[in-house]
């Protein structure tokens, strides 16, 4: 089986395709292994433990389950929150807050954050390939961030990638009417702090829109078709409300976390992934902890696993110790119930 998944699907479609656990599993064994199993011995005969999608190869007796080595390994968490939390990044084009993931598939806000992190953020860095085409930017000071006093004026510089065809007016925040964006948080807006920001991220010879041009003329030195912004609306003043929008439901940063979140905003507003493509690329991504994620050494690193009895595995042979950890003795008086 083989369930049709793709970015429009709808919500009744999704849940009529992955109804439970083994659909979901099922799905996974098919992309994971299109021809049937292959063992890293290359052996193809298995047997199935029925015990989280485990599956033993019979020739050199290796275990491994649909999710190893993946972003899902050694998760506790169900597969149909993890399938769930992809059809949400893929239908609604990766804007979805953490506290919307948090109350659709009703777990804890942390885990919530690691979920679209790992399906999201860690896999799908900003698009680095330059603007081109027609772009609009400008910047706009913040003194406070959500109520949160900043120590410095925030500026926040934007790049927004214009489509060909333009409608009279502007889209609505939710059609966006632009293609690929780009933030950063500079010194100032003066000339000389936008000029780096522009040209690592748009494209010589590309038409730059902006609502007074004179301050930056001397783009044109650098291949740049530089043109004032005509009288509609700018898209620029769009993308700030819905970056502002987007930041109130993320809560107010800490100034040392600003660059971060705008960042993730710029992974999420340049988002087209289908739901396939997601959890092929899932597939694909290596296992990330949350120290990983979160940036910090894990304090348990290096340290030995410490076992006051064997530990025994399930196989396709019946129970057998797997020898992990470290087995000490214990004087009886140190013995748990003692």
């Amino acid at each position: 089986m083989k369930p049709l998944a793709t970015v429009r699907q709808s919500l009744a479609e999704f849940r009529e395709a992955f109804p439970d656990e083994a659909s979901c599993v099922r799905y996974l064994f098919e992309r994971r292994w299109p021809d049937g199993f292959v063992c890293r011995c290359g052996g193809t005969r298995y047997a199935s433990l029925n015990s989280r999608a485990t599956y033993e190869c019979l020739g050199c007796r290796h275990q491994t389950s649909i999710t190893a080595g993946t972003v899902m390994h050694r998760s506790h968490l169900r597969l149909t929150k993890w399938f769930s939390a992809a059809h949400l990044l893929a239908t609604q084009d990766g804007r979805v807050s953490v506290r919307q993931l948090q109350s659709r598939l009703r777990v804890a806000y942390q885990t919530a954050s690691m979920l679209k992190r790992k399906l999201q953020l860690t896999k799908f860095p900003a698009d680095r390939e330059p603007l081109q085409g027609r772009v609009e930017f400008a910047s706009k000071a913040y003194n406070r961030v959500l109520g949160r006093m900043m120590p410095q004026k925030l500026i926040v510089v934007v790049a927004l990638e214009l489509p060909d065809d333009e409608p009279a007016k502007p889209s609505s925040p939710a059609a966006r009417g632009f293609n690929r964006i780009r933030l950063a948080a500079v010194p100032n807006s003066s000339p000389a702090s936008i000029e780096p920001f522009i040209f690592d991220n748009v494209q010589r010879g590309t038409i730059l829109l902006t609502k007074d041009p004179y301050p930056f003329l001397d783009f044109l030195n650098h291949g740049y078709d530089l043109r004032e912004f005509g009288e509609t609306l700018s898209h620029a003043q769009q993308l700030f409300s819905i970056f502002e929008h987007w930041l109130s439901a993320q809560g107010a940063p800490t100034s040392d976390h600003v660059e971060t979140r705008i960042q993730a905003f710029v992974v999420e507003a340049n988002w087209r992934v289908s739901f396939d493509k997601i959890l092929e690329l899932a597939l694909q991504q290596e296992p990330i902890s949350y120290w990983d994620i979160v940036g910090h050494e894990n304090p348990r690193s290096g340290a030995e696993t410490i076992r006051r009895r064997p530990r025994h595995r399930k196989t396709a042979t019946g129970m057998r110790q797997d020898g992990s950890g470290a087995l000490v003795s214990f004087p009886p008086e140190l013995m748990p119930g003692c």
